[in-house]
């Protein structure tokens, strides 16, 4: 559903989120609304009994009646209020924790291709935004103001009819002069805080940048300190001076509010003494006169206030709703989805003519490639870099679609999957894998469903076992010490074997793995291969690498140029046809003939 700016269609959706989150805010939202409107009523009407009691001289007992029966009804109304209003906080404390969490399931959930995008990151940033920010609550606390509001002016407005209808058009061309003025800032605060945003997201980048641990050997190394906090004061400067301009939008809004208020209470001393000396009026009539007068403007003002609050806080919530409704395509199809073959030991993926460029680019990264890959195959990919390697390996997995030509599994378009059961196909060890603050033994089981035997069989065949045996609570040690003492801090060589146990760990019916070896010595890339072969009779394994060596036992060889496959098949038919794989293998072949004999001091 599209949402704009206008009150009906947001305040629509978010009741749909009330009612999914918190439904219980309803009925304590009309609690709220009756006893913060009747508040004033009490003293309206008994303060004039009172003040007339005392102007006649009456007996003590009759003041005593009126004044406890006054003291008596403000006490119920002022803690009836605050029962409900207490209540009806806790559940709106609750609502931004929901809408805040479904966000960061929605998050979670948004097809990868959509993550890439700077469109997707701003509108995230913005619904982030508005929900930490609270507007959500308030723009329900405005939706109460109004309906309070309305109903004072209601019982009020009778109650003043018989006094002076001059004032009630006195009080209300003041307000809505005032509401003119207050909706223009609020515009103005709005477009402000938009670009705050934008400033804001791109100071948090390069604060990251010098906080996060990641980045700190990069940045000792180039020496890149003053260029980043260069950057970080130029965006800082920017928005603290955007803060300022929101600063003065508000003391005009408070200025403007006290000069109006005093023209009121001038309009209100004046009329109202003109009124007591031409018609006898008593001082209990003036008292509620100037009651009556204080609580119309104020529930008008609040009334016509609560709209524009309401628009205000619309403009914000906006940003939220937009980003819950956009469309995915991956868990979210247009069209029934089809169950997994039954079996999988005779499958075959095909890719038929397949094309891709990545989103927001006409150069095609992949052009019309074609070739197939049959259970329990061992496929080598290699290539140059930029030649498309990692990218069929995304299409294969679904993180993104073809934007030409189809992949086929037995002969259906992998579209027509659900998503969710063909993603559970796959065991992908990415080239830039991840470790996460969790202990060792989380990072390797993420996402898996295997027992404790699957993960000690993958654990000792990555060659984890010895260094486990050290770590202070064995595969139950906190990767890095940020939260734990007894925490290590692992190498890329450890961290690579922990992301392929993770990869081997998921026993699922493929695995894939980029650059399975990059960060190993040549030990530990022969486990790592002497793994895949034992693997491999129960598994199709695919895998990316730029050291041709490990090729030879593949059943298969893809070889990729330029986006497009140049040619394919064993290392010995490669070898005999004299193409580009056999000058990618020969030229490594030499470079190791070359550096063979020099010694280790003369690469120190």
């Amino acid at each position: 559903m599209s949402v704009s700016e206008k009150i009906f269609p947001n305040c629509k959706a978010l009741a749909g989120y009330i009612k999914r989150f918190q439904p219980a805010i309803f009925p304590l939202l009309a609690a709220d609304v009756i006893f913060l409107s009747l508040q004033p009523f009490p003293y309206m009407f008994f303060s004039r009994k009172l003040l007339n009691l005392f102007a006649l001289k009456s007996p003590f007992p009759e003041v005593a009646f009126y004044a406890a029966l006054l003291v008596s009804l403000t006490l119920l109304l002022s803690w009836g209020e605050e029962f409900f209003h207490t209540k009806f906080s806790r559940r709106l404390e609750k609502l931004d924790y929901e809408m805040f969490k479904s966000m960061s399931q929605k998050t979670a959930y948004l097809d990868y291709s959509m993550l890439n995008s700077d469109d997707t990151r701003e509108k995230m940033q913005n619904a982030s935004k508005a929900i930490n920010g609270k507007n959500v609550s308030t723009l329900i606390l405005s939706v109460r103001d109004l309906a309070s509001g309305i109903l004072s002016l209601v019982l009020v407005t009778g109650v003043l009819l018989t006094m002076d209808w001059i004032l009630i058009i006195i009080i209300i061309a003041l307000v809505c002069l005032q509401s003119v003025l207050h909706v223009k800032l609020q515009k103005l605060r709005y477009d402000l805080d938009l670009s705050l945003w934008r400033i804001d997201r791109k100071m948090d980048w390069f604060l990251k940048f010098c906080i996060t641990g990641e980045y700190a050997r990069e940045i000792r190394l180039n020496q890149a300190q003053p260029f980043l906090i260069k950057k970080h004061e130029r965006y800082s400067g920017q928005y603290y001076e955007e803060y300022g301009r929101i600063e003065e939008l508000a003391s005009k809004d408070r200025k403007a509010h006290a000069v109006l208020s005093a023209v009121h209470d001038l309009s209100l001393y004046l009329l109202t003494g003109w009124r007591i000396l031409t018609k006898n009026l008593t001082v209990g009539d003036f008292s509620m006169a100037a009651s009556g007068a204080a609580t119309f403007r104020s529930a008008l003002l609040g009334a016509i206030g609560s709209i524009s609050e309401i628009r205000n806080r619309c403009r914000y919530f906006m940003h939220y709703h937009l980003y819950m409704e956009m469309p995915g395509v991956f868990y979210r199809p247009n069209e029934p989805t089809l169950p997994l073959p039954s079996s999988l030991h005779e499958c075959v993926f095909t890719f038929e003519k397949v094309s891709f460029s990545y989103p927001g680019s006409s150069r095609k990264v992949l052009d019309e490639v074609s070739f197939e890959i049959r259970f329990r195959d061992v496929v080598a990919i290699v290539g140059e870099n930029g030649a498309g390697k990692t990218t069929i390996v995304s299409l294969l997995c679904r993180l993104y679609d073809p934007t030409g030509g189809r992949i086929l599994l037995n002969g259906t378009d992998i579209r027509r999957f659900d998503y969710n059961a063909y993603a559970g196909l796959f065991s992908v060890v990415s080239q830039d894998y991840k470790m996460f603050t969790l202990t060792v033994r989380e990072n390797i089981m993420l996402g898996a469903t295997g027992t404790e035997t699957h993960l000690q069989n993958a654990v000792q065949k990555v060659g984890l076992t010895g260094l486990a045996e050290k770590w202070p609570h064995g595969l139950d040690t906190m990767l890095i010490k940020e939260f734990d003492p007894d925490g290590v801090d692992v190498s890329g060589g450890e961290s690579q074997k922990i992301a392929l146990a993770r990869g081997i760990c998921r026993n699922t019916p493929f695995l894939i793995l980029d650059e399975p070896t990059s960060a190993l010595d040549p030990l530990g890339e022969r486990q790592v291969y002497d793994t895949i072969m034992e693997l491999s009779d129960k598994r199709t394994v695919v895998f990316i690498s730029h050291r041709l060596s490990s090729t030879q036992f593949a059943d298969k060889i893809l070889v990729l140029e330029n986006g497009r496959l140049a040619e394919s098949g064993t290392h010995t038919e490669l070898m005999a046809h004299n193409g580009r794989y056999r000058e990618l293998f020969e030229a490594q072949a030499e470079y190791y003939r070359d550096n063979k004999s020099c010694p280790e001091t003369d690469l120190n």
